[in-house]
């Protein structure tokens, strides 16, 4: 029997934002805009910045800098809706479910390399990664 609660706290602005967490060994920020457009964040020390179109009706990510990842850089490639990202390990293609929802991804041989599944109520009832690609 677990005798023990997990520590966690979690801050938000005035405008109810989520800015922080810390939670089992997990440090996380961010800062947003006046419209409240998460323009970068930190986890565990690693700065994450976007580079956003805030004039498209809907603010879309063109680019993700992560201070971690070996080339820096995602690139988000866009049609009607995001088509795909250029990553470190070249390109991963969306392949969306009816909704609009990304669930796979596809490399340059058509070949999937992430798929997730969810269940009623939105609990995760599968996740199946077969490589490690990062979802932008």
């Amino acid at each position: 029997m677990c005798t023990t609660r997990p520590t966690h706290a979690l801050a938000g602005s005035a405008y109810g934002r989520l800015t922080n967490i810390n939670a089992n060994g997990l440090s996380w920020s961010a800062t947003y805009n006046g419209d409240g457009v998460r323009l970068r964040q930190v986890t565990n020390g690693v700065p994450t910045t976007y580079t956003l179109d805030l004039n498209a009706s809907l603010v879309q990510a063109l680019t993700m800098q992560d201070a971690q990842s070996a080339s820096g850089t995602t690139t988000y490639l866009y049609g009607v809706t995001r088509i795909g990202e250029q990553q470190p390990g070249g390109w991963a293609y969306h392949l969306s479910d009816a909704l609009g929802s990304v669930r796979q991804l596809a490399d340059d041989a058509a070949q999937v390399t992430l798929a997730r599944g969810t269940c009623r109520m939105a609990r995760c009832c599968g996740r199946w990664a077969m490589a490690a690609v990062r979802m932008g």
